[in-house]
């Protein structure tokens, strides 16, 4: 039951603004208890000196200084003059009275959904990623059916990390990370014609990474070019759809991507950037 309400109130904060598309970090952010709290990372609470309070709880917070149980939504990160879409952080007790905001939400990769159906995930508690390159987590991950669009930027022969992948964890040339995938993507569009094809140079680079046992872990047999697959030109043309499931995950910038099948016919897919939260 708590796990269910924590989806809802955060629901509450996600869809709209991901619909409305809101520029930087909030000011505000609603506590466990619906209180909303402005300033930046939220405020202490009132009375007592210092990091402790009478009966041994905290009145103020050190580190990001925000309450544990405070959720913001907030894009990652705050400063990019091209906001595609907003994100959510919630805020953990990392010690006694120290708290941090936990931005592993902000990871948002692309995957490839051949028949534009939507993104299904499975739900697995014992394997994790390291999406955001911080710390491995656990989430829901997508299945085999919608894979994942890789680059495998160090040459190991695995995708090791979300920089890996493309999304908000991606570097960019400017030493930022990209505020979603297809900003990540278009970094490679060198002919600047609004699609990645074999026109552009890296194209050959690209990977298709279909996780298909699940465990996270990238092996030969589950990577493979975006040649090997048929895939001819992805669009950079992207809209934003906000669709969220009953477990937080989300799918929000859409663009199509054109591939052959089997039989030779071209067909359209449709290239989706996904949030995916912890999940605990």
């Amino acid at each position: 039951m708590a796990q269910l309400l924590r989806v809802a109130r955060l629901m509450q904060i996600l869809v709209p603004a991901l619909a409305l598309g809101a520029t930087g970090c909030t000011a505000e952010v609603t506590s466990g208890d619906g209180e909303k709290n402005s300033g930046e990372g939220g405020g202490g609470g009132e009375g007592g000196d210092g990091e402790g309070g009478q009966g041994g709880e905290c009145t103020t917070y050190g580190g990001d200084g925000c309450k544990p149980g405070e959720v913001a939504s907030c894009n990652h990160p705050p400063d990019f003059v091209e906001i595609w879409g907003e994100m959510y952080m919630d805020c953990k007790e990392i010690a006694d009275c120290t708290t941090a905001w936990e931005y592993m939400a902000c990871a948002t990769p692309l995957v490839l959904s051949f028949d534009q159906a939507s993104v299904e995930y499975t739900i697995d508690a014992t394997h994790t990623f390291d999406l955001q390159n911080r710390a491995s987590h656990v989430t829901d991950w997508p299945t085999a059916r919608t894979p994942w669009l890789a680059l495998d930027r160090d040459g190991s022969g695995a995708i090791e990390d979300g920089s890996e992948l493309f999304g908000s964890m991606s570097p960019l040339a400017s030493g930022r990370t990209a505020p979603n995938g297809f900003v990540a993507l278009r970094e490679f569009d060198e002919n600047h014609d609004g699609r990645i094809d074999a026109l552009d140079p890296h194209f050959s680079r690209l990977l298709v990474w279909a996780d298909r046992d699940a465990d996270r872990r990238a092996t030969p047999v589950e990577l493979e070019s975006v040649a090997a697959v048929e895939i001819e030109s992805i669009s950079l043309d992207y809209v934003s759809v906000p669709h969220c499931d009953a477990r937080g995950n989300c799918e929000v910038e859409r663009a199509p991507f054109v591939y052959r099948d089997a039989a030779g016919v071209r067909r359209t897919g449709t290239v989706i950037d996904v949030r995916l939260p912890p999940q605990r």
